[in-house]
């Protein structure tokens, strides 16, 4: 992820008791987040919808952040929801880092989204490195992007495409990586874990 943008993810918890249940807290372990609650009181079974906000300006390297709700009555558990991210000011990013091809026994494909994302200029993918010779991967380019937000951030978006062919596989479970390279940058590369089971 990059460091810049304001990101959010909706969590949705439950009222897994035979009572009434009132979110009575909302703790934040940083003030870099923000915490939305679509009701505060949960009959039995009902769902409510927590969205958090991760705002990430000043935010860089690994990070986990955590919000706590807790309920009245008192008897009920508290709720930690965790947050965890990478984020960097420039360079490569990945989503997802791990693929999981599953089983295969003649090709199988997954595609990945790889962004690059620049500081006042446009970087573009440089190339595309494998781990093992029956593993094919290659990017087609989706869009470009300013970040909103960010004004000086600019994002140039790629699908990346793997392909693992069994028949030049080795039988079993096997573990292997693809990157992708920028031009240039603090962070010029970033890494996907490919793995499965290559079933003859």
């Amino acid at each position: 992820m990059f460091s810049g943008p304001v990101y959010e993810h909706d969590f949705v918890i439950r009222n897994a008791t035979k009572g009434l249940v009132r979110i009575a807290k909302i703790g934040r372990s940083c003030k870099c987040t923000a915490v939305l609650v679509d009701r505060d009181k949960l009959a039995p079974g009902d769902c409510t919808t927590i969205r958090v906000k991760l705002y990430t300006a000043k935010l860089v390297g690994e990070i986990e952040r955590h919000v706590t709700i807790t309920f009245e009555p008192e008897t009920v558990e508290p709720v930690t929801l965790g947050i965890r991210a990478e984020l960097i000011r420039e360079g490569v990013s990945v989503v997802p880092k791990d693929v999981n091809m599953g089983t295969v026994r003649t090709r199988c494909r997954r595609n990945v989204k790889v962004q690059i994302l620049g500081r006042g200029r446009w970087v573009k993918l440089r190339w595309i490195e494998r781990s093992a010779k029956w593993i094919r991967a290659w990017a087609e380019p989706v869009a470009k992007r300013c970040v909103v937000g960010c004004k000086d951030a600019k994002i140039w978006e790629y699908a990346l495409h793997i392909e693992v062919d069994a028949r030049g596989a080795p039988k079993g479970y096997f573990v292997e990586f693809v990157g992708a390279h920028a031009e240039a940058g603090p962070r010029p590369y970033a890494y996907v874990c490919v793995k499965g089971i290559v079933q003859k």
